[in-house]
């Protein structure tokens, strides 16, 4: 991950996106964009010809319904880039060492792992109902941001069946857990001084 990118993810608590991931992780947006201009455009150059042109009687619907789902889309694409955030009591190097656990847990193939961010992808079967997805956890000082989207290099994909969520719970479950742990080992570490 780019440091410019690292730094605006931490600052928006959003994951930020390449012009190539955001292009694939709203192409579903673009596409009913599309659909929504089409009608206007192909009235637009019939009154460029001289053909005159209004609408019939429906065709606004052909506008509006398509534009009004690009807006929903849009709105849950763009909330679906939301880190979640968990509070870190651990060093970094029992971070990596959960995060690798957790990773060969669900099955995640590393793509990079630096000391500011871990990122990793699926690839799930053929009848798995997912083309696969994107974790990213970004580590910084006491806190881990955590995101799951589906995989921006695969087909574009509005829904992966719960797993998105299951990756992003889990991570977060894991790091509660250790940080429990920890504190119970210091709280007995102390007492035993």
């Amino acid at each position: 991950m780019q440091e410019e990118i690292y730094y605006q993810s931490l600052q928006t608590n959003q994951l930020q996106l390449s012009l190539k991931g955001r292009l694939s992780h709203y192409s579903i947006v673009l596409f009913l964009l599309f659909v929504s201009a089409l009608m206007p455009i192909t009235h637009l150059v019939k009154y460029i010809q001289g053909e005159g042109s209004s609408f019939e009687n429906g065709e606004i619907w052909i506008v509006i319904v398509p534009l009004t789902l690009c807006i929903l889309f849009y709105w849950l694409q763009k909330s679906r880039l939301k880190f979640n955030i968990v509070n870190a009591k651990l060093t970094h190097t029992e971070l990596i060492n959960l995060i690798e656990t957790v990773s060969k847990k669900l099955e995640w193939h590393k793509v990079s792992a630096t000391y500011k961010a871990f990122i990793a992808k699926t690839q799930p079967s053929f009848f798995s109902g997912s083309w696969g997805e994107q974790v990213t956890i970004l580590f910084d000082k006491d806190r881990v941001l955590i995101n799951s989207i589906c995989d921006l290099d695969s087909r574009p994909s509005l829904v992966s069946f719960g797993r998105n969520r299951e990756n992003v719970t889990t991570v977060k479950e894991s790091v509660e857990k250790a940080n429990l742990h920890s504190a119970s080992h210091n709280d007995t570490c102390d007492t035993n001084n």
